[in-house]
């Protein structure tokens, strides 16, 4: 999905330095995912740790500034 990677490209390379050591491992874990599954865990398909969800959450406000 093309705009699944432009998403998940401008989010590394303008908010990934900014996660804490524990979400930065969350979105490489997110990376290995197939594109549908990581999609649904991106519209909220899916319920997830706290933490995944916290980054997942940082990742929809990204997308929709």
């Amino acid at each position: 999905m093309r705009e699944l990677d432009v998403l998940l490209i401008t989010f590394l390379t303008q908010s990934y330095e900014s996660l804490p050591v524990e979400q930065k491992n969350l979105f490489s874990e997110l990376l290995e995912l197939p594109d549908p599954e990581l999609h649904a865990h991106l519209l909220g398909k899916y319920k997830c740790d706290p933490i995944m969800e916290k980054l997942l959450q940082r990742m929809r406000v990204f997308s929709s500034d």
